[in-house]
Protein backbone atom coordinates (compact mmCIF):
# COMPACT_ATOMS: atom_id res chain seq x y z
CA UNK A 1 0.00 0.00 0.00
CA UNK A 2 3.05 1.89 0.97
CA UNK A 3 4.53 1.64 -2.28
CA UNK A 4 1.28 2.03 -4.51
CA UNK A 5 1.50 5.86 -2.36
CA UNK A 6 4.64 6.62 -2.98
CA UNK A 7 4.37 6.07 -6.95
CA UNK A 8 0.97 8.24 -6.73
CA UNK A 9 2.95 11.03 -4.57
CA UNK A 10 5.79 10.34 -7.07
CA UNK A 11 3.43 11.07 -10.26
CA UNK A 12 1.13 13.92 -9.27
CA UNK A 13 4.43 15.90 -8.81
CA UNK A 14 5.58 15.13 -12.59
CA UNK A 15 2.04 16.14 -13.37
CA UNK A 16 2.85 19.50 -11.75
CA UNK A 17 6.24 20.00 -13.41
CA UNK A 18 4.75 19.10 -17.00
CA UNK A 19 2.33 21.36 -16.52
CA UNK A 20 4.74 24.31 -15.93
CA UNK A 21 6.83 23.20 -18.58
CA UNK A 22 3.72 23.20 -20.77
CA UNK A 23 3.03 26.35 -20.01
CA UNK A 24 6.37 28.26 -19.95
CA UNK A 25 6.56 26.84 -23.55
CA UNK A 26 3.39 28.04 -24.44
CA UNK A 27 4.05 31.61 -23.81
CA UNK A 28 7.53 31.04 -25.51
CA UNK A 29 5.56 30.45 -28.27
CA UNK A 30 3.37 33.35 -28.07
CA UNK A 31 -0.36 31.95 -27.95
CA UNK A 32 -2.46 33.44 -25.44
CA UNK A 33 -5.64 31.68 -26.30
CA UNK A 34 -3.09 28.54 -25.40
CA UNK A 35 -1.34 29.71 -22.05
CA UNK A 36 -5.24 31.53 -21.18
CA UNK A 37 -6.03 27.29 -21.36
CA UNK A 38 -3.58 26.26 -20.02
CA UNK A 39 -3.81 28.44 -16.79
CA UNK A 40 -7.89 27.73 -16.52
CA UNK A 41 -6.69 24.13 -17.13
CA UNK A 42 -4.27 24.53 -13.83
CA UNK A 43 -6.33 25.96 -11.61
CA UNK A 44 -9.18 23.69 -12.13
CA UNK A 45 -6.98 20.22 -11.45
CA UNK A 46 -4.52 22.26 -8.98
CA UNK A 47 -6.12 19.81 -6.05
CA UNK A 48 -5.49 16.58 -8.05
CA UNK A 49 -1.31 17.44 -9.11
CA UNK A 50 -0.57 19.84 -6.28
CA UNK A 51 1.64 17.92 -3.41
CA UNK A 52 2.74 19.96 -0.58
CA UNK A 53 5.69 17.76 0.07
CA UNK A 54 6.97 17.38 -3.64
CA UNK A 55 5.94 20.85 -5.49
CA UNK A 56 5.58 22.94 -2.50
CA UNK A 57 5.04 26.62 -2.74
CA UNK A 58 8.39 28.85 -2.22
CA UNK A 59 7.60 32.53 -0.58
CA UNK A 60 10.00 35.34 -2.03
CA UNK A 61 11.74 36.83 0.87
CA UNK A 62 12.08 40.95 0.10
CA UNK A 63 13.89 41.06 -3.14
CA UNK A 64 10.98 38.95 -4.68
CA UNK A 65 7.97 41.59 -3.64
CA UNK A 66 10.35 44.38 -4.62
CA UNK A 67 10.35 42.68 -8.05
CA UNK A 68 6.61 42.18 -7.96
CA UNK A 69 5.73 45.68 -7.11
CA UNK A 70 8.24 46.84 -9.72
CA UNK A 71 6.52 44.95 -11.98
CA UNK A 72 3.11 45.93 -10.99
CA UNK A 73 3.92 49.34 -10.93
CA UNK A 74 4.97 49.31 -14.64
CA UNK A 75 2.57 47.03 -16.04
CA UNK A 76 -0.48 49.76 -13.88
CA UNK A 77 1.70 52.80 -15.45
CA UNK A 78 2.08 51.50 -18.75
CA UNK A 79 -1.63 50.55 -19.35
CA UNK A 80 -3.03 53.48 -17.53
CA UNK A 81 -1.55 56.31 -19.28
CA UNK A 82 -1.54 54.27 -22.74
CA UNK A 83 -2.83 57.38 -25.78
CA UNK A 84 -2.96 55.69 -29.07
CA UNK A 85 0.33 56.76 -31.56
CA UNK A 86 -0.79 56.51 -35.49
CA UNK A 87 -3.73 54.58 -35.21
CA UNK A 88 -3.84 54.94 -38.89
CA UNK A 89 -1.15 52.39 -39.01
CA UNK A 90 -0.81 50.57 -36.15
CA UNK A 91 -2.91 49.41 -33.01
CA UNK A 92 -2.83 47.32 -30.30
CA UNK A 93 -4.52 43.66 -30.42
CA UNK A 94 -7.24 43.25 -28.71
CA UNK A 95 -6.84 42.50 -25.08
CA UNK A 96 -3.34 43.39 -25.28
CA UNK A 97 -2.71 44.40 -21.58
CA UNK A 98 -4.78 41.98 -20.07
CA UNK A 99 -2.68 39.64 -22.12
CA UNK A 100 0.71 41.24 -20.71
CA UNK A 101 -0.48 41.37 -17.17
CA UNK A 102 -1.48 37.26 -17.01
CA UNK A 103 1.42 36.48 -18.55
CA UNK A 104 3.57 38.23 -16.62
CA UNK A 105 2.40 37.06 -13.38
CA UNK A 106 3.04 34.08 -15.24
CA UNK A 107 6.41 34.37 -15.44
CA UNK A 108 6.57 35.61 -11.71
CA UNK A 109 5.17 33.08 -9.86
CA UNK A 110 6.22 29.74 -11.92
CA UNK A 111 9.79 29.59 -10.02
CA UNK A 112 8.33 29.87 -6.66
CA UNK A 113 6.15 26.61 -7.63
CA UNK A 114 8.74 23.99 -8.24
CA UNK A 115 10.84 22.53 -5.31
CA UNK A 116 13.44 21.83 -7.05
CA UNK A 117 15.98 24.52 -8.29
CA UNK A 118 16.65 22.61 -11.08
CA UNK A 119 13.60 21.98 -12.35
CA UNK A 120 13.03 26.13 -11.79
CA UNK A 121 15.73 26.68 -14.21
CA UNK A 122 14.35 23.96 -16.69
CA UNK A 123 11.24 26.62 -17.01
CA UNK A 124 13.94 29.30 -18.99
CA UNK A 125 15.06 26.08 -21.55
CA UNK A 126 11.17 25.55 -22.44
CA UNK A 127 10.36 29.29 -22.98
CA UNK A 128 12.90 29.61 -25.06
CA UNK A 129 12.25 26.47 -26.99
CA UNK A 130 8.50 27.51 -27.87
CA UNK A 131 9.96 30.71 -28.98
CA UNK A 132 12.21 28.64 -31.54
CA UNK A 133 9.73 26.67 -32.67
CA UNK A 134 6.78 29.24 -33.19
CA UNK A 135 9.83 31.79 -35.68
CA UNK A 136 11.06 28.16 -37.29
CA UNK A 137 7.42 26.91 -38.03
CA UNK A 138 6.79 30.82 -38.95
CA UNK A 139 10.14 31.10 -41.52
CA UNK A 140 9.95 27.89 -42.89
CA UNK A 141 6.11 28.29 -43.63
CA UNK A 142 7.13 31.69 -45.48
CA UNK A 143 9.80 29.59 -47.76
CA UNK A 144 6.73 27.59 -48.56
CA UNK A 145 4.34 29.97 -49.06
CA UNK A 146 5.80 33.05 -49.99
CA UNK A 147 8.29 34.07 -52.94
CA UNK A 148 11.92 35.01 -52.22
CA UNK A 149 13.71 37.40 -50.49
CA UNK A 150 11.68 36.69 -47.74
CA UNK A 151 12.91 39.80 -45.23
CA UNK A 152 9.82 41.91 -44.71
CA UNK A 153 7.45 38.97 -45.71
CA UNK A 154 7.07 37.13 -42.98
CA UNK A 155 3.92 35.35 -43.06
CA UNK A 156 1.95 35.48 -39.91
CA UNK A 157 0.74 32.41 -38.67
CA UNK A 158 -2.50 33.79 -36.58
CA UNK A 159 -3.49 35.39 -39.80
CA UNK A 160 -2.84 32.14 -41.76
CA UNK A 161 -4.69 29.66 -39.38
CA UNK A 162 -7.62 32.23 -40.35
CA UNK A 163 -7.29 31.70 -44.10
CA UNK A 164 -5.90 35.20 -44.67
CA UNK A 165 -2.07 36.10 -46.04
CA UNK A 166 -0.61 38.46 -43.71
CA UNK A 167 3.04 39.66 -43.13
CA UNK A 168 4.40 40.26 -39.57
CA UNK A 169 7.32 41.60 -38.18
CA UNK A 170 10.62 40.14 -39.39
CA UNK A 171 13.52 41.09 -36.92
CA UNK A 172 10.80 40.42 -34.09
CA UNK A 173 10.62 36.72 -35.43
CA UNK A 174 14.84 36.38 -36.50
CA UNK A 175 14.75 37.79 -32.36
CA UNK A 176 12.71 34.78 -31.36
CA UNK A 177 15.11 32.24 -33.63
CA UNK A 178 17.96 33.65 -30.80
CA UNK A 179 16.70 32.48 -28.24
CA UNK A 180 17.50 28.81 -28.13
CA UNK A 181 21.33 29.65 -29.12
CA UNK A 182 21.23 31.97 -26.38
CA UNK A 183 20.10 29.11 -23.78
CA UNK A 184 22.54 26.73 -25.21
CA UNK A 185 25.76 29.26 -24.87
CA UNK A 186 24.93 29.98 -21.40
CA UNK A 187 24.34 26.39 -20.43
CA UNK A 188 27.81 26.03 -21.22
CA UNK A 189 28.58 27.96 -17.69
CA UNK A 190 26.20 26.17 -15.96
CA UNK A 191 25.10 22.94 -17.64
CA UNK A 192 21.43 22.30 -16.87
CA UNK A 193 21.22 19.23 -19.30
CA UNK A 194 23.21 15.65 -18.99
CA UNK A 195 25.68 15.93 -22.09
CA UNK A 196 25.31 12.57 -23.11
CA UNK A 197 25.49 12.49 -27.17
CA UNK A 198 21.25 12.76 -27.27
CA UNK A 199 22.07 16.25 -25.87
CA UNK A 200 24.62 17.30 -28.06
CA UNK A 201 22.73 15.52 -31.59
CA UNK A 202 19.91 17.93 -30.49
CA UNK A 203 21.70 21.16 -30.02
CA UNK A 204 23.26 20.60 -33.62
CA UNK A 205 19.84 19.93 -35.06
CA UNK A 206 18.40 23.16 -33.53
CA UNK A 207 21.41 25.55 -34.14
CA UNK A 208 21.84 24.36 -37.49
CA UNK A 209 18.32 24.92 -38.18
CA UNK A 210 18.02 28.39 -36.77
CA UNK A 211 21.21 28.83 -38.84
CA UNK A 212 19.31 28.01 -42.16
CA UNK A 213 16.30 29.68 -40.86
CA UNK A 214 18.72 33.19 -40.24
CA UNK A 215 20.04 33.22 -43.74
CA UNK A 216 16.81 32.41 -45.04
CA UNK A 217 15.12 35.42 -43.85
CA UNK A 218 18.34 37.92 -44.00
CA UNK A 219 18.18 39.04 -40.44
CA UNK A 220 21.71 40.46 -39.49
CA UNK A 221 21.21 40.58 -36.17
CA UNK A 222 20.91 37.01 -35.65
CA UNK A 223 24.43 37.01 -36.42
CA UNK A 224 25.45 40.09 -34.29
CA UNK A 225 24.07 38.32 -31.17
CA UNK A 226 25.33 34.30 -31.85
CA UNK A 227 28.70 35.05 -33.30
CA UNK A 228 29.56 38.10 -31.62
CA UNK A 229 27.66 39.23 -28.39
CA UNK A 230 27.66 35.61 -27.10
CA UNK A 231 31.07 34.55 -27.40
CA UNK A 232 32.42 37.67 -25.76
CA UNK A 233 30.31 37.15 -23.20
CA UNK A 234 30.45 33.86 -22.29
CA UNK A 235 34.11 33.73 -23.20
CA UNK A 236 34.30 36.10 -20.32
CA UNK A 237 32.31 34.42 -17.87
CA UNK A 238 34.10 30.76 -18.41
CA UNK A 239 37.68 32.79 -17.63
CA UNK A 240 36.06 34.11 -14.66
CA UNK A 241 34.88 30.46 -13.81
CA UNK A 242 38.51 29.57 -14.29
CA UNK A 243 37.16 27.16 -17.44
CA UNK A 244 40.48 28.77 -19.54
CA UNK A 245 40.13 25.74 -22.39
CA UNK A 246 36.48 25.52 -22.31
CA UNK A 247 36.08 29.50 -22.73
CA UNK A 248 39.11 29.79 -25.19
CA UNK A 249 37.24 27.55 -27.78
CA UNK A 250 33.90 29.95 -27.53
CA UNK A 251 36.07 32.96 -27.74
CA UNK A 252 37.32 31.57 -30.77
CA UNK A 253 33.78 31.77 -32.28
CA UNK A 254 34.44 35.42 -32.99
CA UNK A 255 36.35 34.54 -35.86
CA UNK A 256 33.40 33.56 -37.57
CA UNK A 257 31.57 37.04 -37.57
CA UNK A 258 34.67 38.49 -39.74
CA UNK A 259 34.37 35.01 -42.23
CA UNK A 260 30.94 35.68 -42.84
CA UNK A 261 31.27 39.48 -43.60
CA UNK A 262 33.63 37.96 -46.06
CA UNK A 263 31.98 35.18 -47.43
CA UNK A 264 28.99 37.49 -48.33
CA UNK A 265 31.10 40.29 -49.98
CA UNK A 266 32.51 37.59 -52.64
CA UNK A 267 29.30 34.71 -52.42
CA UNK A 268 26.62 37.59 -51.46
CA UNK A 269 24.47 34.98 -49.37
CA UNK A 270 22.77 37.93 -48.47
CA UNK A 271 21.01 40.32 -49.87
CA UNK A 272 21.36 42.88 -46.98
CA UNK A 273 25.09 43.64 -46.38
CA UNK A 274 26.33 42.55 -42.68
CA UNK A 275 27.35 46.12 -41.34
CA UNK A 276 30.19 46.78 -39.50
CA UNK A 277 29.53 50.09 -38.09
CA UNK A 278 26.34 50.07 -35.46
CA UNK A 279 26.52 53.85 -35.88
CA UNK A 280 25.51 53.68 -39.38
CA UNK A 281 22.12 51.50 -38.46
CA UNK A 282 18.38 53.24 -39.01
CA UNK A 283 17.92 51.99 -35.41
CA UNK A 284 20.93 53.78 -34.12
CA UNK A 285 19.58 56.74 -35.39
CA UNK A 286 15.79 56.22 -34.15
CA UNK A 287 17.32 55.70 -30.56
CA UNK A 288 19.60 59.01 -30.72
CA UNK A 289 16.39 60.90 -32.38
CA UNK A 290 14.48 59.55 -29.59
CA UNK A 291 17.45 60.73 -26.98
CA UNK A 292 17.33 64.24 -27.68
CA UNK A 293 13.39 64.76 -27.46
CA UNK A 294 13.42 62.54 -24.32
CA UNK A 295 16.15 64.90 -22.90
CA UNK A 296 14.41 68.17 -24.70
CA UNK A 297 11.13 67.40 -23.13
CA UNK A 298 10.91 64.34 -21.01
CA UNK A 299 7.23 64.24 -20.42
CA UNK A 300 6.15 64.84 -23.61
CA UNK A 301 5.00 62.56 -26.24
CA UNK A 302 8.20 61.88 -28.78
CA UNK A 303 8.13 61.49 -32.52
CA UNK A 304 9.12 58.19 -34.30
CA UNK A 305 12.05 59.79 -36.64
CA UNK A 306 14.52 61.08 -38.12
CA UNK A 307 12.54 61.12 -41.98
CA UNK A 308 12.34 59.39 -43.48
CA UNK A 309 11.72 57.05 -40.87
CA UNK A 310 8.99 58.69 -39.50
CA UNK A 311 6.75 56.44 -41.69
CA UNK A 312 7.22 54.02 -39.11
CA UNK A 313 4.96 53.29 -35.98
CA UNK A 314 8.09 52.24 -33.77
CA UNK A 315 11.25 53.35 -32.92
CA UNK A 316 12.60 49.34 -32.55
CA UNK A 317 13.76 50.30 -28.53
CA UNK A 318 12.17 49.11 -25.37
CA UNK A 319 12.36 52.18 -23.23
CA UNK A 320 11.82 54.55 -26.43
CA UNK A 321 8.93 52.67 -27.06
CA UNK A 322 7.07 52.84 -23.91
CA UNK A 323 8.29 56.73 -23.80
CA UNK A 324 6.01 56.71 -27.05
CA UNK A 325 2.95 55.37 -26.21
CA UNK A 326 2.42 55.72 -22.48
CA UNK A 327 4.93 58.50 -21.65
CA UNK A 328 7.41 59.74 -18.47
CA UNK A 329 6.44 57.81 -15.63
CA UNK A 330 5.84 54.15 -17.55
CA UNK A 331 9.52 55.06 -18.58
CA UNK A 332 11.08 55.62 -15.35
CA UNK A 333 9.43 52.77 -13.99
CA UNK A 334 10.48 50.39 -16.80
CA UNK A 335 14.25 51.77 -16.47
CA UNK A 336 13.78 50.98 -12.27
CA UNK A 337 12.47 47.35 -13.10
CA UNK A 338 14.84 46.37 -15.84
CA UNK A 339 17.71 48.04 -13.52
CA UNK A 340 16.68 45.98 -10.62
CA UNK A 341 16.82 42.89 -12.47
CA UNK A 342 20.68 43.08 -12.90
CA UNK A 343 21.25 44.39 -10.07
CA UNK A 344 19.83 41.48 -8.49
CA UNK A 345 21.88 39.52 -10.70
CA UNK A 346 25.15 40.72 -9.95
CA UNK A 347 24.47 40.33 -6.64
CA UNK A 348 23.76 36.89 -7.03
CA UNK A 349 26.86 35.94 -8.57
CA UNK A 350 28.22 36.84 -5.38
CA UNK A 351 26.29 34.23 -3.77
CA UNK A 352 26.56 31.20 -6.59
CA UNK A 353 28.89 32.47 -9.25
CA UNK A 354 27.95 30.05 -11.58
CA UNK A 355 24.38 30.59 -11.16
CA UNK A 356 24.86 34.39 -11.55
CA UNK A 357 26.59 34.44 -14.37
CA UNK A 358 24.24 31.95 -16.28
CA UNK A 359 21.80 33.98 -15.97
CA UNK A 360 23.73 36.92 -16.90
CA UNK A 361 24.36 35.25 -20.01
CA UNK A 362 21.20 34.80 -20.98
CA UNK A 363 19.55 38.10 -19.61
CA UNK A 364 22.13 40.31 -21.08
CA UNK A 365 21.52 39.64 -24.93
CA UNK A 366 17.90 39.55 -24.01
CA UNK A 367 18.19 43.08 -22.78
CA UNK A 368 20.17 43.84 -26.37
CA UNK A 369 17.47 42.49 -28.03
CA UNK A 370 14.78 44.46 -26.27
CA UNK A 371 16.87 47.51 -26.93
CA UNK A 372 16.30 47.04 -30.74
CA UNK A 373 13.23 45.72 -31.22
CA UNK A 374 9.50 46.00 -30.85
CA UNK A 375 8.96 44.59 -27.42
CA UNK A 376 6.26 43.97 -25.73
CA UNK A 377 4.16 45.62 -28.91
CA UNK A 378 5.13 42.83 -31.26
CA UNK A 379 6.60 40.14 -29.53
CA UNK A 380 6.38 39.45 -25.81
CA UNK A 381 8.79 36.60 -25.30
CA UNK A 382 11.72 38.76 -24.66
CA UNK A 383 10.16 40.71 -22.09
CA UNK A 384 8.56 38.00 -20.41
CA UNK A 385 12.09 36.05 -20.50
CA UNK A 386 13.73 38.62 -18.85
CA UNK A 387 10.87 38.96 -16.01
CA UNK A 388 11.35 35.19 -15.35
CA UNK A 389 15.39 35.62 -15.50
CA UNK A 390 14.22 37.88 -12.37
CA UNK A 391 11.99 35.75 -10.77
CA UNK A 392 14.31 32.99 -10.82
CA UNK A 393 16.92 34.90 -9.40
CA UNK A 394 14.75 35.65 -6.29
CA UNK A 395 13.83 32.22 -6.26
CA UNK A 396 16.81 31.49 -5.89
CA UNK A 397 17.98 33.98 -3.04
CA UNK A 398 15.44 33.03 -1.06
CA UNK A 399 16.35 29.44 -0.33
CA UNK A 400 19.92 29.37 -0.89
CA UNK A 401 21.82 29.85 2.17
CA UNK A 402 25.45 32.06 1.08
CA UNK A 403 28.57 29.92 0.18
CA UNK A 404 31.64 30.63 -1.38
CA UNK A 405 31.96 31.55 -4.97
CA UNK A 406 31.74 28.39 -6.98
CA UNK A 407 34.11 27.60 -9.73
CA UNK A 408 34.73 24.87 -12.31
CA UNK A 409 38.24 23.39 -12.66
CA UNK A 410 39.66 24.35 -16.17
CA UNK A 411 38.92 21.35 -18.79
Amino acid sequence: MLYYYSMFIKIKNSLFSIYLFTLAFSIGLGTFKVSLALIVLGIVSLPIVWDQHQARLIYPKAGGWILLFLSTLFLISYWASYVPYKPSIFSFEANYFEMLFVLSACVLIMPFCLKDTQKALDLIWYLGLGAFLWAAVTIFTTVLLAPSPYYGKIIDLRALARGLIQFGNTPGIANLLTFFPIIFYASLIYPTRERSKGYWVGIALVMITTLVAAVLIEQRSFFVINFFVLPILVGIFLFAMNQRKLGSWVLSLLAIYPLLILVNDYASFLDREIKTDIFLDARFEMVVFWLYQLLANPFGSPLVGPPPLDMYPHFHNFFADIHRISGFWPLLSAILLVLYIFIRLIYLSYWNRQLGFYLLAIAVPIFLIMISSVVPEGERQPFLALLLIGALCERYLATSVRTSPTTLPDG
